[in-house]
C-alpha cells in the first residue's frame, strides 16, 4: 500500500513539501490507514496535518462511537481534530436529496470550510475498490465515458492518495501496522446498491478473474486518459466554430458525431444551462436538419437555421433599468444614499467606518454578505439589472460563476430574475441581490470603511 500511495502522489503531483493537509477521517480502516500513511510522510515532507470528522447522526450510538474514536486517535497522535455533527436524515428530507447525496454534500462543504481559510489540500480515503464500485454503479444507471472513469485521483483541492490501493491491501496494511479502526455496520448490509455490488457482484467477478480489481483499475486509467484527450478536443472544436454567442453550422456538421454531442454540451454549460442527454439528442437532430428548436428555460431556447446554431432569448417583460450613484470618497462616520429603482424596490446604501459598523450592527454569521469594502470600489457605481456575461466570484466557494448560472441553480422564476438587483462599477459586478458580495470587494481584516446594502420592497 505504501508504495502504491507514494507512486500516486508523485504521478498526480498531489503534495509538495510544506503543504497543509486536512484529512477526512471516518474511523474506518481506509481513513485510519490514510492518516497513518500521511503521518509518516509528514516527517519527510514537512507536511502540516489536521483532521476533520463528520458525525452524520445516522446510526445513533454507533455514530457517536465513531466520533469518540477519531477524537481519541487524534489526541493520541497530537493532531488537531475538528468535528461537525448534523442530522443528515432530516436535512435530506428537507432538500429532497437522497441521504447518501446529502451526506456527501455536507461532508465536502465541511472539509472546504476548514481547508480553504488555511490554504490546505483535502485528503480523502477513497480506494481502488470504491472507484470500481462507482464505475459499476454508473454503468447500472446508464452512463457515458465520464461515469466509467470512477473516482478521480484529484479534483480541485481534493486528493486521494489511496485510489490505486484495493480494500484488501489497506486492511492488510492495518494488520501489519497494528492499527485499530471501527466498522460501519451499514457497510455489512445489502440494503444499498453499492453494498450489493460489494458483497454479491464483485466477488463473482473475482471468482472469474482473481485479478479483477487490477484489470478494472487499468481500464479506469485508460478511459480517464481518453476522457482528458476528448475534453481537450471538444474545447478546441468549440472555440474553432464559435462566433460570438453562436456556432457556425457548417463547421459543426464537419465534426465527428461524438464531438458534436460534446460540443453542444460544452456550449450549453458555458451559457449556464444543464446538459442532459435527451436535450443534447434533440439539439443534434435539429442542428442536422437546419431548423427547429429546443426549450432551455422559460425565456430561452436553442434554435438553428441553415447557417447558425444559437440560443434565442425571449424579450424582457421588465424594462431594463440602470441607475448611477456617485459615492463621496471622503470619510464620514455614517452617510446614507437612498435610491428608488423602477422595478419596485428601493436600495439603501450606507457608508460607515468599520468600528462604527461593528458597534451598531446586529452581528451574525452572514453579517458581511451584503457589505463591501468601500475603499476597493469606484466612486461611481451602478444599480442595474443583470446583463449577459455578468459574473460573480463567491468568497465562500472560491470560484467564479455566471450570474445567469447562479439564477438557474437557485431556480429563480423568470420574472424574479428580471427584478434582481446588481451593484457594479467599471471593474464588473460587486454584489448580487440574494447571493452576496464579490471576492474583489469582500470585507477583510484590513477593511476600514464599509458600504452596506439594504433592499426595500415598495408596496
Amino acid at each position: 500500500m505504501n508504495h502504491k500511495a507514494r507512486q500516486t502522489i508523485e504521478e498526480y503531483n498531489m503534495l509538495r513539501p510544506g503543504d497543509r493537509v486536512v484529512v477526512g477521517v471516518s474511523g474506518g480502516a481506509d481513513s485510519v490507514a490514510l492518516l497513518c500513511f500521511l503521518e509518516g510522510l509528514a516527517h519527510k515532507m514537512g507536511l502540516s496535518l489536521s483532521v476533520c470528522h463528520m458525525n452524520h447522526s445516522l446510526r445513533g450510538e454507533e455514530s457517536d462511537r465513531d466520533q469518540s474514536f477519531v477524537e481519541a486517535l487524534c489526541k493520541a497522535k497530537n493532531i488537531s481534530c475538528k468535528v461537525k455533527k448534523l442530522n443528515i436524515a432530516e436535512m435530506a428530507l428537507k432538500s429532497g436529496l437522497s441521504i447518501e447525496e446529502s451526506a456527501r454534500r455536507e461532508r465536502y462543504l465541511f472539509f472546504e470550510e476548514v481547508a480553504l481559510p488555511i490554504g490546505a489540500k483535502i485528503a480523502t480515503a477513497h480506494t481502488l475498490s470504491d472507484s470500481i464500485e462507482t464505475m459499476l454503479l454508473n454503468l447500472l444507471r446508464g452512463t457515458g465515458l465520464a461515469g466509467l472513469c470512477g473516482i478521480p485521483p484529484v479534483r480541485g483541492s481534493v486528493i486521494r492518495p489511496l485510489i490505486r490501493c484495493s480494500r484488501e491491501e489497506i486492511e492488510a496494511y492495518c494488520r501489519r501496522e497494528r492499527l485499530d479502526y471501527v466498522t460501519d455496520s451499514t457497510n455489512l448490509e445489502n440494503d444499498y446498491t453499492r453494498n450489493q455490488l460489494r458483497h454479491q457482484v464483485i466477488p463473482v467477478f473475482k471468482e472469474m478473474n482473481p485479478s479483477f480489481e487490477t484489470v478494472a483499475g487499468r481500464a479506469i486509467d485508460l478511459l480517464s486518459a481518453d476522457r482528458v484527450l476528448l475534453e481537450e478536443m471538444t474545447s478546441a472544436s468549440l472555440n474553432k466554430i464559435k462566433k460570438g454567442q453562436a456556432l457556425e453550422r457548417d463547421g459543426f456538421l464537419q465534426l465527428d458525431r461524438a464531438l458534436q454531442k460534446r460540443v453542444l454540451a460544452l456550449f450549453l454549460e458555458g451559457e449556464g444551462y444543464s446538459r442532459d442527454n435527451k436535450r443534447i439528442e434533440d439539439m443534434l437532430k435539429f442542428a442536422r436538419q437546419g431548423s427547429g428548436g429546443v426549450p432551455l428555460a422559460a425565456d430561452a431556447a436553442f434554435s438553428c437555421d441553415s447557417e447558425t446554431l444559437y440560443i434565442k432569448k425571449a424579450h424582457r417583460s421588465q424594462p431594463f433599468f440602470e441607475q448611477e450613484v456617485l459615492l463621496e470618497k471622503v470619510f464620514f462616520e455614517k452617510v446614507t444614499y437612498e435610491c428608488p429603482i423602477i422595478c419596485g424596490k428601493t436600495v439603501v446604501l450606507t457608508v460607515t467606518g468599520y468600528e462604527y459598523f461593528e458597534k451598531t450592527a446586529n452581528l451574525e454569521k452572514n453579517q458581511f454578505k451584503n457589505c463591501l469594502d468601500y475603499d476597493r470600489i469606484d466612486e461611481i457605481v451602478r444599480i442595474r439589472q443583470r446583463q449577459e456575461g455578468d459574473c460573480l466570484s463567491l468568497p465562500d466557494r472560491k470560484l467564479t460563476k455566471l450570474v445567469r448560472k447562479l439564477f438557474n441553480e437557485a431556480k429563480l422564476p423568470i420574472e424574479e430574475r428580471a427584478r434582481r438587483l446588481l451593484l457594479a462599477d467599471s471593474g464588473g459586478v460587486l454584489w448580487v441581490e440574494g447571493f452576496g458580495t464579490d471576492l474583489r470587494c469582500q470585507v477583510t481584516k484590513e477593511t476600514r470603511r464599509i458600504l452596506s446594502i439594504r433592499v426595500l420592497e415598495d408596496f
